[in-house]
């Protein structure tokens, strides 16, 4: 029993001695981290805080400086506080902790595994300080566990942390950086704001910000280009006015349809196989004047996207491109007017706040006055002429909370075309787009659109004393709507998907006698109908620091819709015909009796090389319901639109792309090069002397086959400094080949350029003047000319060996402008811009056609005539702001 009592008691005492060993580096480790000191630093690494601790203390530091962030910089001031006190300050927004035993603190490293159970979602809008306008494309980052995302099309941004303190870095091109210190312990809604710049005409400056600069190395996407009403501003004017599309085809794999001309083609494509999109309602008709401007008001755009390749699967309808544009929300803190006079039109924008800043409204219009100038001409063979356009935006904007937003878009616009009383045309755009976004949780964002467009046209002809007087009208028209879902699910991995369907009436046409006098019989076409639907997912993710992708996929289907007349043609004919039909079939009202759908599947890599260097790669299949009957390269109001039918079949694209982007001098100069392949199938063209007006058996005119396109596009950006802008380059072919035109010979397109270099360049001279000089070359597009003649009925015709087997001479001008600016500082309460600008300086006649004639004085000899559209032109524009 002693023995027990012996062991019991030494037991005891053990017990007793290891209570107070541990009682005492308790008392030491409060005595070191309680210890008070003095301290000052600026600007200093961790490495050299901890020394500063330690030499006004005896606490010693372990740590290991590989996990020490090495772009961390401590500036304290601290006059008797606490060593803890002060550590935390230091290691405020880091993933660094600290512990002590004895006089030894050792700095560790949070794990984000540790940690993973207490994820938090910080979620909301970015907008801009000024006018509170959503920001698209945003970096949303957190630098130290080097984690970010992008703000969507919409400005909303999700980003997913662990529980725990940090400074959110938001960058964007034109703005200025922000940051926001953020302790995040629970799922938090905040709205990030962003200040523009404070530099004149300069919202394309790209941040010095490391992560801003390398956004083109980093970022998923390729083939596609960002447009600001900056960037279009600094583009010299035609005529006075600044064009969003003419702005666009300065950019590489994008092509003018002809001089002055806001027609394009997109590495290959035909015009009508490009998606042009205002506020998600589909455009049919983008050109002003006869094609020499766009229906867009530069004043009213906010922001123009366009895709060449590695479409997004939220796109469909088009195998070419797609042209996204938005316009402004409007100003939701204050009344601002702004507006401009050039020389053949004039401009002015409205915006005003609503419901004490929850709401804005837009209001913008342009109108050109070559009609009213036109009027004033004495000689009555021109005063008698007119050529006018107008255009109005309007923008409704409701934001009630933090989580819902609403708004209405409305675009209306005209043209009115007439020579004396002969001829006269009118051709008009409507759309209309309700849009509510709406942030479903902390990671999910929803976009729900209903969209209206139409698009009309009339031409008026009256001949001989109005005896062959008579009126032509046809129209297009949509009613749709798209739900769309983005689906945050970590910094590294983003869903979208969602679902969209498109009714469609096609109205081919009629003809009626203008007057009681005119012999013109009536003629008319019932409108045909269909249904487009489709359906979409996508995912990206990042597979490794150095390799990302993107998958998607898309599920389109398109059906014809009765009334119809469907036409049954002699299977055993070589042609469809007229003379080979051999029944009709009634396909009833409301009744679906053509259907062709199909899966597109979209893929997209980037692999970091290095820090400024990747390579990126794409495949996107697309398809097309849709065909404009145009035998012209420009876009004109007298072309129509039609649907596939039984005999017609949708055109499908494939397109690969490869590319190669590299940053620079400190990331001053960004360069790319890609290269891509692209096959069409179903690609139709028109017999020879095609009859496409009210034509119920369209089918009949046309020949269908494959096309491919193949090319290289190089671009060389300075996006910062006094001296900005890029250089491209674009080496391309397009060609087609389809049975019965030009013998089964692939021929190239009348859209095929091989060459097409362009420079485009800004030198600020200081903070209120500025140059900016394009120069443009495009060598010639493919040409068909006669290389003989026979006589047939008395008439002489031209022999055409080939299609397309020439080619006009190359184009190339130069256009300058001088800008001069005027800002708004504390002391002026306005702006305003004065802008002088020649297109075609050195007064190049570029070709822009040939007519061939008979010689009047020696009918058997034919003339080649050259056709120019323009020389030298100067003009000036005066834009105002208040």
């Amino acid at each position: 029993m002693g023995n027990c009592l012996t062991q019991n008691i030494f037991r005891l005492l053990a017990l007793l001695f290891l209570q107070f060993c541990f009682a005492s580096n308790g008392i030491v480790q409060a005595q070191i981290l309680s210890e008070k000191i003095d301290i000052s630093l600026k600007k200093a690494s961790l490495s050299e805080a901890f020394q500063a601790i330690e030499k006004a203390s005896e606490a010693v530091f372990i740590y290991s400086n590989d996990y020490l962030p090495a772009d961390k910089r401590v500036s304290i001031e601290a006059n008797q506080e606490s060593i803890a006190a002060v550590l935390k300050k230091i290691l405020a927004f880091t993933r660094l902790t600290f512990e002590a035993k004895r006089n030894e603190i050792t700095i560790k490293k949070i794990s984000f595994q540790a940690s993973e159970k207490k994820l938090f979602c910080i979620s909301g809008r970015v907008l801009d300080s000024k006018s509170e306008e959503e920001i698209f494309g945003v970096n949303v980052y957190e630098p130290t566990l080097k984690s970010g995302v992008s703000s969507n099309q919409f400005g909303f941004y999700s980003l997913t942390l662990p529980k725990g303190k940090y400074n959110i870095v938001t960058t964007s091109i034109g703005y200025e950086v922000a940051e926001q210190e953020i302790e995040l312990d629970s799922d938090t809604s905040i709205n990030l704001f962003l200040k523009e710049k404070a530099y004149v005409l300069d919202s394309i400056t790209v941040s010095a910000n490391e992560k801003n600069s390398l956004k083109n190395i980093e970022r998923l996407k390729m083939s596609s280009i960002s447009v600001s009403p900056a960037i279009i501003r600094q583009n010299p004017p035609f005529f006075g006015e600044s064009d969003p599309i003419k702005t666009l085809q300065l950019y590489p794999g994008i092509q003018s349809g002809g001089e002055g001309n806001t027609g394009f083609f997109v590495r290959g494509g035909s015009a009508d196989q490009n998606l042009i999109l205002i506020d998600g309602a589909p455009i049919y008709n983008s050109s002003h004047f006869l094609g020499f401007f766009s229906i867009f008001n530069p004043e009213a755009v906010k922001e123009i996207e366009v895709h060449k390749g590695d479409i997004p699967s939220k796109y469909g309808g088009r195998i070419s491109s797609v042209i996204d544009l938005r316009t402004k929300e409007g100003n939701k803190k204050e009344q601002v007017i702004s507006g401009g006079i050039g020389n053949l039109a004039s401009r002015l924008t409205y915006e005003q706040p609503l419901f004490n800043g929850k709401g804005s409204m837009l209001l913008a219009g342009r109108r050109t006055y070559i009609d009213l100038l036109l009027k004033l001409i004495p000689d009555s063979g021109i005063s008698q002429n007119t050529v006018s356009f107008y255009d109005v935006n309007f923008k409704f904007n409701l934001r009630p909370n933090k989580k819902n937003e609403f708004s209405l878009s409305v675009y209306s616009g005209a043209d009115n075309v007439s020579l004396q009383n002969l001829f006269s045309s009118k051709w008009k755009n409507q759309t209309a787009t309700f849009r509510w976004g709406r942030i479903i949780s902390p990671k999910v964002f929803s976009n729900l659109t209903l969209v209206a467009s139409n698009f009309s046209a009339n031409s008026a002809v009256s001949l001989v004393s109005d005896r062959f007087g008579y009126n032509i009208n046809y129209s297009l028209s949509d009613l749709g709507a798209k739900w769309d879902f983005t689906y945050f699910l970590n910094p590294k991995t983003q869903f979208d998907f969602g679902a969209s369907t498109d009714y469609h009436r096609y109205f081919f046409g009629e003809i009626l006698p203008s007057n009681s006098r005119s012999i013109v019989d009536p003629q008319s076409l019932d409108p045909s109908f269909a249904l487009e639907t489709a359906g979409y997912a996508s995912m990206e993710t990042e597979l490794s620091p150095r390799l990302s992708a993107k998958l998607g996929l898309r599920f389109s289907s398109f059906s014809n819709i009765g009334k119809a007349d469907v036409f049954i043609y002699d299977s055993e004919a070589s042609e469809l015909t007229l003379e080979n039909v051999i029944d009709t079939v009634k396909i009833p009202k409301g009744e679906f009796y053509n259907n062709y759908n199909g899966f597109e599947p979209r893929v997209s890599l980037r692999y970091t090389i290095t820090q400024k260097s990747s390579i990126k790669a794409s495949y996107n299949r697309t398809r097309q319901y849709i065909n404009q009957l145009s035998n012209t390269n420009t876009p004109s109001p007298v072309d129509m639109w039609a649907p596939i039918n039984p005999y017609i079949k949708p055109q499908i694209g494939d397109q690969v792309a490869l590319g190669y982007f590299r940053n620079f001098l400190g990331n001053t100069l960004e360069i790319s090069l890609e290269g891509y392949y692209k096959r069409m199938q179903n690609q139709i063209d028109f017999k020879p002397l095609a009859s496409l007006l009210l034509n119920n058996h369209l089918e009949t005119e046309v020949l269908a086959g494959v096309g491919k396109s193949y090319g290289m596009e190089f671009l060389l950006r300075k996006p910062q400094g006094k001296l900005s802008g890029w250089i491209s380059y674009t080496l391309s072919k397009a060609k087609r080949q389809i049975d019965g035109i030009n013998d089964g010979i692939a021929y190239p397109t009348s859209f095929d350029r091989r060459h097409n270099f362009v420079s485009v360049f800004t030198y600020k001279f200081n903070e209120r003047i500025s140059l900016s000089a394009n120069f443009v070359y495009a060598s010639g597009i493919a040409y068909s000319f006669p290389v003989g003649k026979y006589e047939k009925d008395g008439l002489v015709v031209p022999y055409y060996s080939g299609r397309n087997d020439f080619r006009l001479p190359a184009n190339h001008r130069l256009d300058l402008a001088l800008t001069v600016f005027r800002e708004m500082n504390e002391e002026r309460t306005n702006e305003s811009s004065f802008s002088f600008s020649i297109y075609n300086v050195y007064a190049r006649k570029n070709t822009y056609a040939y007519v061939f004639r008979q010689n009047e004085r020696n009918p058997s000899r034919t003339e080649t005539v050259k056709l120019f559209l323009f020389t030298i032109l100067p003009s000036f524009t005066y834009n105002f702001k208040f």
